[in-house]
């Protein structure tokens, strides 16, 4: 049984340790828990660029044109998942070749993929201290292409239902065509 005065000493030290008391402090010991970051609640971390995130975003974006609320809601998954899989990709790199700090290569990979997530090089190090290296980075990536596939076939089968819907829905405002006359892009044919 602890005496009255250890009681004293360890609510005096107790109230010393309370945690960070800034914002900056704060928004810093957020991350402390972070291991791999592939997934982490944040999907740009701290030393990423969130410019290219928000750039790639907009590119996916561009690319699917999204109508509706259900179709925007699956690009932003799909440019969170991009990004992870980047991050991935920095990583495996740093762990195939163990001189390389995540930092001085290009932003843009070839054939215009997206940027890769800056900042492998630290996360790198996790890997080779906590974890089974490749084997468990080769699961964690596999994953993530998985949840990839699955979210851009949900919003390929999402648009095109949309674009057979919005078909029929013109044909059936089409004035009926006669006998021998056919409707295509050019005009009509007899």
């Amino acid at each position: 049984m602890p005496s009255p005065a250890q009681i004293a000493a360890n609510r005096s030290n107790a109230a010393h340790s309370t945690g960070p008391r800034t914002p900056d402090g704060k928004a810093t010991s957020r991350y402390n828990a972070l291991k791999h970051g592939l997934y982490a609640r944040d999907v740009v971390l701290p030393g990423e660029d969130r410019a290219a995130y928000e750039g790639d975003l907009a590119e996916l974006t561009a690319a699917f044109k999204p109508q509706g609320r259900y179709e925007r809601a699956l690009v932003k998954p799909l440019a969170d998942l991009w990004w992870r899989l980047g991050r991935s990709a920095a990583i495996e790199a740093g762990l195939l070749n163990p001189d390389w700090d995540g930092a001085g290569g290009p932003e843009t990979a070839a054939g215009g993929a997206p940027s890769l997530a800056a900042g492998g090089g630290p996360l790198v190090n996790t890997f080779r201290v906590a974890l089974d290296e490749t084997a468990t980075l080769d699961r964690y990536e596999a994953r993530l292409e998985r949840a990839f596939k699955s979210t851009l076939g949900l919003l390929e089968r999402c648009q095109a239902r949309r674009r057979t819907a919005d078909r029929d829905a013109a044909l059936a405002l089409a004035p009926e065509a006669g006998p021998g006359v056919h409707c295509h892009a050019g005009g009509e044919t007899p």
